[in-house]
């Protein structure tokens, strides 16, 4: 009887490792918006969007460029 309760309780052990836990998944604070091409390229991110600095416009990809196409801030060429 005490062989059969130890190997119930080892099994029960063993296999509450097994279930199923769903991933925690981090909310976006600024959904659309990309805080990091935004950033480098010399804008702010505020309101959900990407500010850039005056002569600068937000292309598709979140980067802050020029007329030229060329990005601002730090990847400036």
């Amino acid at each position: 009887m005490k062989k059969l309760f130890l190997i119930m309780a080892v099994g029960l052990l063993l296999g509450a490792g097994c279930a199923s836990s769903e991933p925690v998944i981090p909310e976006d604070a600024t959904p659309g918006v990309n805080e990091e091409n935004c950033v480098k390229s010399g804008g702010a991110v505020g309101d959900n969007a990407c500010d850039c600095p005056e002569g600068f416009f937000e292309d598709p990809a979140g980067f802050c460029i020029d007329l030229q196409g060329k990005p601002g801030g730090s990847m400036r060429p």
